[in-house]
């Protein structure tokens, strides 16, 4: 798993195929800045569940199916191997 520092995004890889998953910084409100469209706006926070939950999903071993199912549901995917 790679943090994405400039659009503030977790990136998720499992063999080659890769998924997007939901930021870990939040802003005040407790929304993430996805692009980081509110740069000078908003300071961001490490989000404590966000990352508690990306844990999880490392610990159980539910990378793999993460992202099989984040790539049959998106509009766009990544391509393979791209990463």
């Amino acid at each position: 798993m790679f943090l994405l520092l400039r659009h503030c995004q977790v990136l998720v890889l499992w063999r080659g195929f890769a998924a997007y998953y939901p930021s870990v910084y939040v802003d005040r409100h407790g929304e993430a800045d996805e692009g980081l469209q509110r740069q000078s706006q908003s300071l961001l926070y490490l989000s404590a569940e966000r990352m508690e939950k990306l844990q999880q999903l490392y610990a159980s071993g539910g990378v793999a199916q993460y992202v099989s199912n984040a790539r049959q549901g998106a509009e766009s995917v990544i391509r393979a191997g791209y990463y």
